[in-house]
């Protein structure tokens, strides 16, 4: 290989190693369960079927192998839920999402499918998927990426019935290696949203797909622009224990272009009085980005001296110089 091609080579090499998100989906299997469920007797919902529609569409568009099952009653989510659990062993990433009722019991919390027979609190535990259940089947892997997203805390439809009139869904702490999203705090209920989407899953959707952010950064942008939305009514909240950096698009990818509008952030909210900025995460980073860089000149450094002890080697002969 000529000198100049063999620094070029090397110079490529180190863009490739700084860039963040580089070795994402392209080198990575992920696996996702989408569940969607709005025709209810008791209470159906608007939006459901287009939010899992579009968000589907948007996983695929990141790198992910898509499962998506519409309007399913009770037996259909188990068996999808159970053919979801046997992708994990040779995924790094595993991303359940739902869209429609769930409801809090007694402090757990329970998603709704299309068909039920419930009469009292008893039979939410026989009729409905309890979400341990989900968080169960993907405990055990801790280097794998776990995400569960659920857009499900509208209000309880059997709220009148019930003793307990808790709203939404109550907290659940994620396992190691797991994200918990919700579209709204603890506790509270979100809106099914007057358009195409809920105004959760259409910030989410367009947020996945903006290369380079990490995904605390994605959920903090869905966060912002759901608050801005909804005037405050709607709060989306994250449960996080990841151990691993992961980007749903890395720089380059989902076509190398994002619209404007996706990536302008939303308004920052104004800080609530008595906040503090905290700039220690800003410096920690900041440390570890020139640690690389000095790390990356050290490597680079030693590669020249390679290349130019090589083209000083006395051994050589001018011919078989300019052949190498």
């Amino acid at each position: 290989m000529p000198r100049t091609g063999l620094i070029c080579l090397l110079f490529l090499v180190s863009i490739f190693w700084l860039c963040p998100g580089h070795s994402n989906a392209a080198t990575e299997r992920r696996v996702a369960l989408v569940i969607d469920n709005e025709a209810y007797k008791d209470a159906p919902l608007r939006n459901p079927v287009n939010d899992a529609t579009d968000m589907a569409r948007a996983l695929k568009e990141v790198g992910f192998e898509v499962t998506l099952r519409t309007n399913a009653d009770r037996r259909s989510m188990l068996e999808a839920i159970e053919t979801f659990s046997g992708q994990l062993a040779t995924a790094q990433v595993a991303l359940f999402y739902f869209s429609g009722h769930g409801m809090q019991i007694k402090g757990r919390n329970y998603l709704l499918p299309t068909k039920y027979r419930i009469s009292s609190e008893v039979d939410v535990e026989l009729e409905c998927i309890d979400a341990y259940r989900l968080l169960g089947r993907l405990e055990g892997r801790s280097q794998r990426v776990n995400i569960v997203i659920l857009d499900a805390c509208r209000n309880n439809p059997f709220a009148r019935k019930f003793r307990a009139l808790n709203q939404g869904l109550s907290k659940l702490d994620a396992p190691t290696g797991t994200l918990l999203a919700y579209s709204t705090d603890p506790d509270n209920v979100a809106s099914d949203g007057s358009g195409r989407n809920s105004p959760y899953t259409a910030a989410l959707i367009k947020y996945i797909k903006v290369p380079g952010l990490t995904i605390e950064q994605t959920f903090k942008r869905v966060r912002a622009e759901v608050v801005n939305k909804t005037r405050s009514k709607q709060t989306p909240w994250e449960s996080t224990s990841l151990v691993n950096d992961f980007y749903f698009a890395s720089m380059g990818s989902v076509g190398g272009a994002v619209s404007s509008e996706a990536s302008t952030p939303p308004p920052a909210m104004p800080p609530k009085p008595g906040d503090v900025q905290d700039y220690s995460n800003i410096i920690e980073k900041r440390k570890q980005a020139e640690s690389q860089w000095a790390g990356w000149q050290s490597r680079m450094e030693t590669e020249f001296r390679k290349v130019e002890n090589f083209d000083q080697s006395p051994r050589l002969k001018p011919e078989e110089k300019a052949s190498a």
